[in-house]
This record gives C-alpha cells, sequence and structure tokens, in this order.
C-alpha cells in the first residue's frame, strides 16, 4: 500500500517492467587480488553478479573494484663496516627481506642483497714537522694500511709516491701538506701531515744545519767551548774557524784531536745520533769529548795561544811553519774557501800540512815541548829569550818580572819580536840541535851537565820525559835545566861558541925532563894538550913547566948544591 519499486529508476515501476529489477552495489579496495562471489579478480574495475532469490527474482550485485599492487624490490648495496637499511642496522654481508606497507596499506616486500667492506685505516708521522733544505731526507712512519700513495699540496715538495720519502734539497722552502691514501677502495683512508721545508745554513756541510750541528765547522771542538768570538780577527767567529788563532795549526791538532789528512776537520766522519758531533769525540754517543788542553795554563787553550807552552818561540815556527815577519801567524792569509784555515796549510785547499814535529823524539811536539831537543837547555834560553824568564822555569809568563801579554794571544810581548838563533848558521835553530855551535862538543857537556852514553840527551843513557818534554832528572847528579856555563866569562853562553871551552892549568918542575901526557919535555915552556872526552868536547890542559939541569961532577972547594945535586 505504497509506492512499487523502481529500482533502475526509469519511472517504470518494477512489476510492470520484465527483467531483474532487484540490484545492489558495493566498492572494495583489495591488495593484489579479490575473491568475490567466487572469481578472483586482480585488475581493478566494476564487475556484475547476478543471483535468484527465494521468490525467484534475479537479483543483481555490481561490485566496484580497486586493486592496489603490493611493492617489490631488489637493492644491491655496497657499505663500509655497516649499512641502516629501513630503520635496520647491517654489518655483514648477505642477503636480507624486510616487510613493509605502502600508502594504500599493501604490504611490500624489498631484498637488499648486502656487500660490507672493512674500511681502512691508516695514520703517518714524520720524525719532525720542520726541516731544512740541507738535512737528511726524512721517510714518514706509516701506522696501518701500507702500500698506499702518496701526494703533497701545493706543488714544490718532491715526495715519492710509493714510500713518502721528502727529497729535502730538491724541494722548494714552504709549507705542505702530506696526503696518504691507502688504496682505491671505496672503503680507502686518507691521512695527513703537514710539513714545512726551510733554507737553513750548514757552515761545514755534513748535512746537519747550523742551527741544530753540535760543531758547525766539524773540528771535534764544540760550538759552545769554541764560541762566537773572533780570536785571530780573520773575519771568522772561532766555531766557523778551523785554526782559531791563525798559527797554521789546526785547530783539532791543537785541540789534541786526529787529522790525518791535514784539512783541518775530523777524519772519517761518523754521526749515528745526527747532532753534528762526530762520534768518537760525542760523550753522548759513545765517544769522548775533546777537552783543549791549555799546555801553559796560562788562561788561553792551545789552540787559541800563539805560544802553547810559553816558551818564547810561536808554535807555527816550533811546528815547522813559517813565520818571517814574527807575529807568531801565517805570513799569507788567503783562505779561498772561508774556512778559517789559511790555504798555505789547509790538504782541502791545495795546502800543505804543518808536521808539528817532535824533534827529540819524547812524544811531545815541539810546540808544546819546553826543551825540544832534550839536551837539557830550556827552548826558551836556547830561543834567545831566557832573559824574560826570571824566575828560570823555563817558560815566559806571569811568574816573570816585566811579563805582559797586552794583546791577549798568549805569547808575551818582550818576546814577540825574538828571532830564535842559529849559532852556526846551518839553518838549524839552536833550540833543536844537540850542538848547536857545530863545535863537536854536545851542548849538553859544554852547557856543564851529564850526558851517560854522549849521545847528546842529558841525563841516563835510557831517559825518561816530563809531560811538559824535558828530561826527568829526578833522583839524579845530573844537572840540567839551569844557566849554561860561560867557562871563559865572555858573556857567551860556551854551547853556543866554537871552540874548546873546558880548559885547566897545572905548573910543574922538573929535573932535565918531564913526560907529559906522553911527550918528554926538556926544557922550560908553557905548553898545551887538547882531548876529547865522550861527549865529543875538547878539554885544554895547560902546563907551566920548569925544567933544572942536573950538574957534572962536584967542583971541590964549593959548598952549594944545586937543586938537581946527586948524592955523594
Amino acid at each position: 500500500y505504497n509506492t512499487p519499486a523502481d529500482i533502475d529508476g526509469n519511472s517504470v515501476a518494477d512489476y510492470t517492467e520484465a527483467g531483474p529489477n532487484n540490484a545492489s552495489s558495493e566498492t572494495q579496495i583489495a591488495c593484489d587480488s579479490l575473491a568475490w562471489n567466487g572469481t578472483t579478480y586482480t585488475t581493478s574495475g566494476t564487475y556484475t553478479y547476478t543471483t535468484t532469490n527465494m521468490s525467484g527474482c534475479d537479483s543483481v550485485v555490481t561490485l566496484t573494484l580497486t586493486i592496489n599492487n603490493a611493492a617489490t624490490g631488489d637493492t644491491t648495496a655496497t657499505a663500509c663496516d655497516s649499512l641502516q637499511w629501513y630503520g635496520n642496522w647491517y654489518n655483514t654481508s648477505g642477503t636480507f627481506n624486510d616487510t613493509l606497507q605502502t600508502s594504500t596499506g599493501c604490504d611490500s616486500v624489498v631484498t637488499l642483497n648486502l656487500t660490507i667492506t672493512p674500511s681502512e685505516d691508516a695514520t703517518i708521522s714524520y720524525d719532525t714537522t720542520n726541516y731544512c733544505t740541507i738535512g737528511t731526507d726524512p721517510t714518514p712512519t706509516i701506522t696501518g694500511i701500507t702500500g698506499g700513495v702518496f701526494s703533497a699540496l701545493p706543488s714544490g715538495l718532491t715526495i715519492s709516491a710509493s714510500t713518502g720519502a721528502i727529497d729535502l734539497d730538491a724541494s722548494t722552502a714552504g709549507t705542505y701538506t702530506v696526503q696518504y691514501i691507502t688504496s682505491t677502495s671505496t672503503c680507502a683512508d686518507t691521512a695527513t701531515a703537514s710539513i714545512t721545508v726551510e733554507t737553513c745554513n750548514d757552515n761545514d756541510g755534513d748535512g746537519i744545519p747550523d742551527a741544530i750541528d753540535l760543531d758547525d765547522d766539524n773540528d771535534g771542538i764544540p760550538d759552545t767551548v769554541e764560541g762566537s768570538g773572533d780570536s785571530d780577527g780573520d773575519g771568522i767567529p772561532d766555531y766557523f774557524d778551523l785554526d782559531s788563532d791563525n798559527d797554521g795549526i789546526a785547530d783539532i791538532v791543537e785541540a789534541g784531536g786526529t787529522d790525518a789528512d791535514g784539512d783541518g776537520l775530523v777524519d772519517n766522519f761518523t754521526d749515528t745520533d745526527n747532532d753534528g758531533l762526530h762520534d768518537p769525540y760525542d760523550g753522548d754517543n759513545g765517544g769522548t769529548a775533546i777537552t783543549p788542553p791549555d799546555t801553559d795554563g796560562d788562561g788561553l787553550a792551545d789552540y787559541l795561544d800563539l805560544d802553547s807552552d810559553n816558551d818564547g818561540i810561536s808554535d807555527i815556527v816550533e811546528a815547522g811553519g813559517a813565520d818571517t815577519d814574527g807575529n807568531g801567524t801565517v805570513d799569507v792569509t788567503t783562505d779561498t774557501d772561508g774556512d778559517g784555515f789559511a790555504d798555505t796549510h789547509d790538504t782541502d785547499n791545495g795546502g800543505t800540512q804543518i808536521p808539528t814535529t817532535d824533534t827529540d823524539l819524547d812524544g811531545v811536539a815541539d810546540y808544546l815541548d819546553l826543551d825540544s831537543d832534550n839536551d837539557g837547555i830550556y827552548d826558551v834560553v836556547e830561543g834567545g829569550d831566557g832573559a824574560s824568564d826570571t824566575n828560570g822555569d823555563g817558560v815566559v809568563d806571569n811568574n816573570d818580572t816585566g811579563f805582559a801579554d797586552a794583546d791577549n794571544n798568549g805569547m808575551a810581548d818582550n818576546t814577540e819580536s825574538t828571532t830564535e838563533p842559529d849559532s852556526d848558521t846551518d839553518g838549524i835553530a839552536d833550540y833543536l840541535e844537540l850542538d848547536s855551535d857545530n863545535d863537536g862538543c854536545n851542548d849538553v857537556a859544554e852547557a856543564g851537565y851529564t850526558d851517560a852514553n854522549g849521545d847528546g840527551i842529558l841525563g841516563a843513557a835510557t831517559p825518561t820525559f816530563n809531560a811538559n818534554g824535558t828530561v826527568d832528572t829526578t833522583g839524579t847528579s845530573s844537572g840540567g835545566y839551569n844557566t849554561p856555563l860561560d867557562i871563559d866569562g865572555n858573556s857567551v853562553a860556551d854551547y853556543t861558541e866554537a871552540g874548546p871551552n873546558n880548559a885547566s892549568a897545572e905548573t910543574q918542575t922538573a929535573c932535565d925532563s918531564l913526560v907529559w901526557n906522553g911527550t918528554t919535555y926538556t926544557t922550560s915552556g908553557t905548553y898545551t894538550y887538547t882531548t876529547t872526552n865522550m861527549s865529543g868536547c875538547d878539554s885544554v890542559v895547560t902546563l907551566t913547566l920548569t925544567i933544572n939541569t942536573s950538574p957534572s961532577a962536584p967542583v971541590a972547594g964549593t959548598i952549594t948544591q944545586p937543586t938537581c945535586a946527586v948524592a955523594t
């Protein structure tokens, strides 16, 4: 009793219109597929389904379907150490799945094919950060992965790509970043180090910059000992100067070191700790430090002293060099290589080494020896400066009256102008020869001393020597080292005066004749006899002789008996 249905809305009542008039519709959304009324649908669309109800009427259902497909994925990845994927961390290689839900509510299954590679790790370090262009080429220490590649920025640093060694003298001064890449792998590491290269001085060319070199001139004497003064005024500071007093004797020799090749430098330089000091003289590296001696104790080390033994004879002269102007230093000061060592005696610059002679072979070089010929006469006396040695100790120093050294060169002022005597003009100074007057009589004998074997050397046949080069006369009566004799009193020492200086006289009276030293004398007169002793010295004896003649037979009547009367 109401309006009959018109389901299809065509204004025709369904009961008057043939065909199924009962209809319904639905809308669904599904993931991938939908089973609906026995049929599986995999695509979106509009679908109908007709069924008959209990009244025998067809009923049509319309489906509006939306199919959302689930997402799938297959990802291949390589990572260093670990990877975060969809919120999860993975640190091992493998295949991994994950289920996700899309915005439409459908599950998505994704697959990860993962390769994990460990990160490479390395650090590099050099032994310092600042280098000199003249230094020893450094090679870095690599900690971690080796075999990588080195490079540097900016350009200017010469570096080995394989070892990282820096060629300093081929590099330009500047600051650089050294980079080390371990490999070409995506997991390679990059290590860096900052290096500064500076231009530095190296006076002795030993590869150790002067700033860190303990011996800038390589003479074996530490710079701290030599100091920055310029003792010889040649414009070269002592710590750069191989001959600081310019006496022609290299500092290393005067300081007690060894210089076999005469170049003023240590021999066969070795420096394992790279401090610039020759290992044999490096006290903190197994060597024995040179302690420069001050032989004469005047406050000036020998290498700064023009007269190291204070005997009034300059070192250059005693060592065998030439000093024509008598100033105690080399005559020709040309020094073309600027090392402070005059070319004349610098063997690495065409010179000849001063021999530092030891004339008497007592182990003490003449320039340090107070008696260079061991004849018992001090060099200061034989060298012409005996008067300046007022206390007779063989040296001219501040213990002597009138001593002065105004120029502080280690040589007494009043000895600097003395020319060493050569009494026999044979070219050998008296202080170096055993017979200064060439009269065949050794100086030791003419001076009034003893010489056990006549060899011209004071004292015993096998003498011992003191550290200052004198003969040790302890416990002997050899004499020596006092004022030499001047028997004839002419103020000329006998050892410098040719001819017999030893003389004696005697007076005798004889009857008819006298046999004297092998000769028969029958008349009165003055006679001499010359003999030579074991030292080669002539000794002259003068005889004043009176001969009385014996009488014939006695004369009758006389009562006077002559001196040579014959008893009856």
